[in-house]
């Protein structure tokens, strides 16, 4: 269901164009239905991300800049990395005209870029006023409000936590 790239990108060679990097060992591998010790209908996979409001329009119309530049396929982006342990927001928000995520939002050297997000919170989020949609292991869509308790949204992101999930927690 989920597979883990064992390769990690170093750097870019300036002379070839060519992407350097090396294999990890000890990464984890397929991830199957058996490793979703949490429950297949308690587990996201897949979920609706933040992208800046200004960024629908404009110069950067068809790119939408660093979140939302890329395919779902590119791998360790801002296009695709999100992280359940922050509240998600809508795209609305004034949370990405922070100077803290400057880097994040704006167009840089892509080898800085690809390695600036590490330090960025990267939401989850829509243009929803209500919440997002997010598709779970067991092949349901349901709804999260901005709302819901971020302990909560934590450990539906997880699959393997044991966490307890309110019956109410999503849509």
């Amino acid at each position: 269901m989920i597979v883990r790239c064992p390769w990690a990108w170093e750097r870019m060679d300036t002379a070839t164009g060519k992407q350097i990097g090396r294999f990890l060992s000890n990464v984890t591998g397929l991830v199957k239905s058996a490793h979703i010790t949490d429950g297949t209908s308690k587990t996201f996979m897949i979920a609706e991300k933040y992208v800046r409001s200004d960024n629908y329009d404009g110069p950067f119309a068809g790119s939408n800049r660093n979140s939302d530049d890329r395919g779902w396929t590119d791998g360790f982006d801002a296009d695709i990395m999100r992280s359940s342990c922050f509240l998600p927001v809508q795209d609305a928000d004034s949370i990405g005209w922070d100077a803290t995520f400057t880097r994040y939002f704006d167009d840089v050297d892509s080898s800085e870029s690809r390695f600036a997000v590490t330090n960025t919170i990267q939401h989850y989020g829509s243009a929803h006023t209500s919440g997002i949609n997010a598709v779970f292991a067991d092949g349901s869509v349901r709804s999260f409000n901005y709302d819901i308790d971020v302990v909560v949204f934590n450990a539906l992101g997880s699959r393997n936590g044991d966490e307890q999930i309110p019956a109410d927690a999503v849509n």
